[in-house]
């Protein structure tokens, strides 16, 4: 299959029916999410983000499945071309150009010396409502709401050179949501912006401020850049603090975990119950949680080498009793 055609998207038409599908075929062929990964071509993150539904599923993928597991694609998708995708995109920059510029540059690098002749001769000399002083922003001191905010970002958060940033379904995680975009406000003093990805169900909550990364790598000791590659951890000042390492527990598995519910059949009765388990692929992020949950007197237990789980009924009590949850999603299915 082409490199092109592999970027092709399926987009399932039920609310649902995408995460089902990718959940079937899991369970089907009995598969870790990195043994799955390594047979569809895909990153073991990108298959949980599309089993999210934040992102629609790459086409080439979901054939792959489809082949490996026996479970037919419903009928009820449409296949969205990158060609297509690609298209529409030129049109779009197109008519951006024309609106800013009145027209199309036919040659790019003459419209760049001419502006550079502009500026030296005319430019330069202009008066600037441009200041060259990074914009302030609150620097919060250390608090259980600082902790649970460095989770948050250590689970579903991201670092650029100029953005803070925090990626959630836009349909499941809403609410929650609105509670990231407070912390912004109440902790930094600044109003987040919502970015909608038109590829996939993620809406991302950022902030774009040079002196906040600067203060996210120097104070809170976050990382710019992939994650996983670097393999972060819970920072030391939160570790030293029994309150604090609660609140960043809270933060990472309101992103990075699930509640959900085992149900299997012994002598034809039927069981049910509530577990939960936080999947991250830092090592060193994996074996934090589980030594914060074992302290506070759970009995957690590490699957595949990639989960964190809780399965006694008494250890679900006592995390939500002890650490709670920020995420209405989480409670809704812990109550349930």
């Amino acid at each position: 299959m082409s490199r092109r055609n592999s970027l092709d998207r399926v987009v399932f038409l039920q609310p649902g029916a995408q995460k089902k599908f990718i959940i079937q075929t899991k369970e089907n062929l009995s598969m870790s999410w990195e043994e799955l990964g390594k047979l569809v071509h895909a990153h073991p993150r990108s298959l949980r983000d599309w089993a999210r539904e934040k992102f629609h599923m790459s086409h080439e993928s979901a054939l792959l499945l489809e082949k490996e597991s026996g479970i037919s694609l419903t009928r009820k998708i449409e296949i969205k071309k990158w060609a297509d995708h690609a298209r529409r995109a030129g049109r779009i920059g197109g008519r951006s150009l024309v609106k800013k510029y009145g027209r199309v540059a036919e040659n790019e690098q003459y419209r760049e010396e001419k502006w550079r002749q502009w500026w030296e001769e005319t430019g330069r000399q202009l008066p600037s409502s441009i200041h060259n002083e990074a914009l302030p922003f609150n620097a919060p001191v250390r608090s259980e709401m600082l902790a649970e905010f460095v989770g948050v970002m250590l689970g579903d958060g991201g670092i650029t050179k100029y953005q803070l940033a925090v990626t959630l379904h836009r349909y499941d995680d809403e609410p929650y949501r609105r509670f990231v975009k407070k912390l912004f406000l109440e902790l930094f003093h600044l109003k987040a912006s919502i970015f909608s990805h038109k590829r996939g169900l993620a809406d991302s909550v950022v902030v774009s401020r040079i002196k906040i990364v600067e203060y996210a790598v120097k104070e809170l000791e976050l990382m710019v850049g992939n994650k996983v590659r670097q393999q972060v951890d819970i920072p030391q000042w939160i570790k030293s603090d029994r309150k604090l390492m609660i609140a960043c527990v809270r933060g990472l598995v309101d992103t990075d975990g699930c509640v959900f519910t085992h149900k299997y059949i012994v002598n034809g009765k039927q069981y049910a119950y509530k577990k939960l388990c936080f999947t991250n692929h830092s090592r060193p992020l994996l074996l934090s949680v589980f030594d914060a949950l074992s302290a506070l007197g759970m009995n957690p237990r590490i699957a595949r080498g990639e989960d964190v789980r809780l399965d006694i009924k008494k250890d679900i009590n006592t995390y939500f009793q002890i650490i709670g949850t920020s995420n209405p999603k989480h409670l809704k299915r812990y109550k349930k």
